[in-house]
């Protein structure tokens, strides 16, 4: 048998065993996140109609036509998308298979807010801002909003199935100045994604979508930020 390098392997197995209980009661157990959620959502409309909060939700609502007419359409994708109660918040889902009513109900049994992420990814957030590019239904950002990881969040999502969702999420549970949705990607070049095909699996899309290059998307921030 081939003789080890390490001088002492069980004490070095005790050693990484006891760094790996110090990593684990250094972070918070998910299910203590889970309660806080729907404690600090009671602060939201407090936190929405700060001073900075509105002059935010002002400047992003100049800046995103797309934005506010989501906001006014309660009929857009009708069929497609459902609300629920998720953790105390009005949950907006988008629905693929909407004619299907135990894909449905299995789809919405699943919902989740992705609480170890969080615990896993906080203590190297910095500067108050989150971006997130492809930001679904407001998933990830819109708990680490809540539970006070981040300021604000400026959010892209390029598919009009999910980012009416991703609206209503932020209307219905006072986010508005807390987490500002654009609908964009950030592909290499200026540009549109042209509407997508209705198949099997998506209901039909008629909007075009923008497009920025990944570098200009700070300057945007900057722009309604």
């Amino acid at each position: 048998m081939k003789p080890t390098a390490i001088a002492n392997p069980k004490e070095k197995i005790e050693e990484l065993g006891k760094r790996i209980d110090r990593l684990h009661r250094s972070l918070l157990d998910p299910d203590v996140l889970q309660g806080l959620l729907p404690i600090k959502a009671t602060l939201l409309p407090h936190r929405m109609r700060g001073a900075d909060a509105r002059a935010r939700d002002e400047r992003f609502r100049a800046a995103s036509e797309q934005y506010v007419r989501t906001l006014a359409d309660d009929s857009a994708f009708e069929a497609n998308t459902r609300a629920m109660e998720l953790d105390g918040l009005r949950w907006w889902v988008p629905l693929l298979r909407s004619d299907d009513e135990a894909d449905v109900e299995r789809y919405m049994r699943h919902q989740n807010f992705p609480y170890r992420v969080i615990t896993q990814t906080r203590e190297v957030a910095f500067g108050g801002i989150m971006l997130d590019l492809g930001c679904n239904n407001g998933r990830m950002a819109i708990p680490r909003a809540i539970l006070g990881d981040v300021t604000a969040v400026y959010g892209a999502e390029p598919d009009p199935l999910n980012y009416t969702c991703l609206v209503r999420n932020v209307r219905d549970n006072h986010l508005s100045g807390i987490v500002m949705p654009d609908i964009a990607s950030a592909p290499g070049t200026l540009g549109w994604i042209p509407p997508a095909a209705p198949g099997p699996r998506r209901p039909p899309v008629t909007t075009s979508v923008p497009t920025m290059p990944i570098s200009l998307c700070p300057g945007r921030v900057h722009s309604v930020g």
